[in-house]
């Protein structure tokens, strides 16, 4: 199920000790220039090969620049 939620959503998760799996969708350079803490960054067009190592027990947080490239990433994700 995909649903977009606000930073402030997130930043209530987190602080609510929910659990989840945090992942930058933005380039590495993006990412190098400042990231949410505990993020783990995966370009957009590597996002597929990173369906092995997830534990689809927890629930996956991506985020990006504007949502736009979290919103795709969430969608080659979920036609697999």
């Amino acid at each position: 199920m995909i649903r977009t939620i606000s930073i402030e959503n997130l930043i209530d998760k987190r602080s609510s000790e929910q659990s989840f799996q945090l992942v930058d969708v933005r380039s590495a350079s993006e990412f190098a220039t400042g990231h949410i803490s505990g993020a783990m960054n995966v370009p957009l067009e590597q996002v597929i090969p990173l369906l092995s190592t997830l534990n689809i027990q927890t629930p996956l947080v991506l985020v990006c620049q504007s949502g736009r490239r979290a919103r795709m990433a969430a969608e080659k994700l979920g036609s697999y």
